[in-house]
């Protein structure tokens, strides 16, 4: 059961505050793997009747600081997405697309997500999710990628292209970018970095808190605007 599961996790970590950092064992990552897997499951069972589930591979761009993997040209890192659409999904009818960076900083898009995705799904939205380089539960080699917010963040940004050149339904002309924690500062740097790419932008994070909209709602044609709180 995925509560064994968390025991024997907790069971391995450390325990005491003061040595805690992000490194975590070989078994820790085999245990990652495992429940992410199981986790894969629960999200069908959780939302699999109305929201069709997809998992995908995108590439972003190579390594920040590993030279030996730069020196190979194009070495670029596969990195694994979740692709969300309403099911029944006419493909001839562009729908608006949400890329939904999940929180961590080292975590994964898991199915605590569920409520929020049928929500959106049920309104209409295709959803990406990428399990940008850090995430957790595809093994250390993913895990130790992260560069916290360099090309991470572009993986974020991979998942957009990727997903607007190959899901029929997509609009590019109506994309939104959304997380919050960490996720925030994926939304709030894909803002900053690609304006052209996307109609609106909700960032949640402690320092900014804000909703950015500056061409067009992705859901009307109605003028849009920020929104600071």
């Amino acid at each position: 059961r995925m509560d064994d599961l968390k025991e024997l996790l907790s069971s391995v970590e450390s325990e005491d505050p003061e040595t805690e950092s992000y490194e975590r064992t070989e078994t820790e990552h085999k245990l990652d793997v495992l429940e992410r897997r199981i986790d894969d499951v629960l999200w069908h069972q959780r939302i699999g009747d109305d929201t069709t589930i997809d998992q995908v591979t995108i590439v972003g761009p190579p390594p920040a600081n590993d030279t030996r993997r730069l020196e190979q040209t194009g070495n670029r890192v596969k990195v694994p997405a979740y692709v969300f659409a309403p099911a029944g999904l006419d493909p001839g009818q562009k729908r608006p697309v949400l890329v939904f960076a999940h929180g961590g900083v080292h975590a994964n898009f898991d199915s605590a997500y569920a409520n929020i995705v049928r929500e959106l799904t049920g309104q209409g939205y295709i959803i990406i999710a990428p399990e940008y380089r850090g995430s957790t539960g595809y093994g250390q080699d993913h895990y130790e990628l992260i560069d916290y917010g360099g090309r991470e963040v572009d993986d974020t940004w991979a998942a957009r292209e990727w997903v607007v050149e190959h899901h029929e339904a997509a609009d590019p002309e109506r994309v939104g970018v959304l997380g919050w924690s960490h996720g925030g500062l994926h939304a709030l740097f894909n803002a900053f970095d690609h304006p052209e790419g996307y109609a609106c932008s909700l960032y949640p994070i402690r320092a900014t808190r804000s909703a950015t909209c500056t061409r067009r709602s992705i859901t009307s044609e109605r003028p849009r605007r920020t929104i600071h709180r």
